[in-house]
């Protein structure tokens, strides 16, 4: 499927219970823009936050859903926001995207996403992709549980929780820079139990003991200013 150019904020699907995706991909298809994230745009419906990004607005809807084997190529994903009742993942998870283990998500922009865990994306397999300025209240700011290659994980913020930049998964060939875990927060402002591969964790700061990363391992990667 073949998507214009556009900004689409309007109409949604339920995949979990009655909480709402803009986009739902629920068949093993490829939904891919024509030109690129740059002028492609699917706004969720995010919550209202505080002077501590702690979610004050009940209202919320997720950017997209991606289904097993579906395929979400070239989006900006951005203002999705999440419940903070139901399930952790399914209903608490992915403000911008939520992936079933093999959907992939490849070519995308996530970015002003908002959600208690993995507020840019939670799960499935994340490819040349940027997350960045997504705001988690617990755990993974840029990811959660997700695979990432040749991905830019930068300025993501978590309040409480771990893993600013990506919180469980593996990273490889990534960039993970200047994201930040808020001083009642915990550890590993970059990454927090990850594997990762190839990358650069550099510039990310903690209220908590490890700004780089915490209870992760890492494999031929460049550890700076952290």
């Amino acid at each position: 499927v073949l998507v214009t150019n556009g900004v689409y904020n309007t109409g949604g699907k339920a995949v979990f219970n009655t909480f709402t995706n803009r986009v739902a991909i629920d068949k093993a298809i490829a939904v891919q823009s024509v030109n690129g994230p740059e002028v492609t745009t699917i706004v969720g419906a995010s919550r209202t936050l505080d002077t501590n990004f702690v979610i004050i607005e009940s209202t919320a809807g997720r950017c997209a859903y991606v289904g097993s084997n579906a395929i979400l190529v070239g989006f900006t994903l951005t203002d999705g926001g999440t419940r903070y009742i139901g399930g952790p993942g399914q209903e608490q998870g992915g403000g911008g995207v939520w992936s079933e283990p093999s959907g992939v998500v490849s070519n995308c922009i996530l970015v002003h996403n908002y959600s208690p865990y993995g507020a840019g994306a939670w799960g499935g397999t994340l490819i040349d992709c940027t997350l960045r300025e997504n705001y988690a209240h617990f755990d993974g700011g840029g990811s959660y549980a997700a695979t990432l290659y040749n991905c830019t994980i930068v300025s993501n913020h978590v309040n409480y929780g771990n893993g600013a930049g990506s919180y469980g998964g593996v990273l490889s060939n990534c960039t993970v820079m200047g994201n930040f875990v808020g001083m009642f927060a915990g550890v590993g402002a970059g990454c927090y139990g990850s594997i990762l591969y190839d990358s650069t964790i550099k510039s990310n700061t903690s209220g908590g003991w490890a700004g780089g990363v915490g209870e992760s391992v890492l494999y031929n990667c460049i550890l700076e200013f952290n």
